[in-house]
């Protein structure tokens, strides 16, 4: 009987596989630890405290 011998893939693959993972991880642990950032430079902060735009249409449910 022959035994059949396991093919891993190459150690690049798998280290950025685990880089791709990690990263991935910690970025959605960032974001549901404190959101979206605050004062960021592209966030013009033109939303209300009830994050609706001022340009939203009345007829439109907030």
């Amino acid at each position: 009987m022959r035994r059949r011998i396991a093919v891993l893939p190459c150690p690049e693959v798998l280290r950025l596989s685990a880089v791709l993972l990690v990263l991935t991880v910690l970025t959605l642990v960032f974001f549901s630890v404190f959101g979206t950032l605050d004062g960021y430079p592209g966030d013009p902060s033109r939303c209300g405290p009830d994050n609706v735009p001022p340009w939203w249409p009345d007829g439109l449910p907030r």
